[in-house]
């Protein structure tokens, strides 16, 4: 198994992704795990099966109310999918949606929920419900560095802007 980097949310519970096969069962199917961790004894909360042929799962982000939010890439026959996931704070799926980018980093969270994240060449702006408040292209001018193979951070200031950073460049947006 590989385990994720770890997330913790206000009240301290961690929350961690694992991913690996599983041989025994016969199948070579590469399943994704999100676990939930008691901070004062390390034993599982809960446990859910993201997906059985998920791969690759991005950092997580943890909302105020525990809500997980986070990436993984998904290797149907023939292609790759991007996915995003939201995971209520009690292990059930709220949503999750489906790019063809790549290089996912995790999904920066505002006071209301809204998730902001950058793919390639776009950052986008969604709702705690899943639905897309925003999408901003940038150009060469506002980027000219290739983003399609950058790792892009994005960080959300306490005045609402957001900051993309990758490659040696930065971008601010408000």
């Amino acid at each position: 198994f590989g385990l994720g980097n770890p997330a913790v949310s206000p009240e301290g519970k961690i929350y961690l992704t694992a991913e690996g096969r599983i041989y025994p069962t016969g199948n070579n199917d590469q399943y994704l795990y999100l676990f939930v961790l008691s901070p004062e004894n390390g034993e599982i909360i809960w446990t859910r099966t993201v997906s059985t042929s998920g791969y690759r799962a991005s950092a997580l982000a943890v909302s105020s109310n525990g809500n997980a939010y986070f990436f993984y890439i998904r290797y149907p026959v023939s292609c790759v999918i991007l996915h995003l996931t939201a995971i209520s704070s009690l292990g059930e799926p709220l949503w999750e949606k489906t790019f063809s980018e790549y290089n996912p980093q995790p999904p920066v969270i505002d006071a209301y929920e809204n998730l902001y994240f950058a793919l390639n060449k776009r950052i986008y702006g969604f709702d705690k419900q899943g639905e897309q408040l925003w999408q901003y292209s940038l150009s060469d001018a506002d980027a000219p560095w290739n983003w399609y193979q950058a790792d892009i951070g994005v960080v959300l200031s306490s005045d609402g802007a957001l900051y993309l950073s990758g490659l040696g460049a930065s971008v601010a947006l408000k």
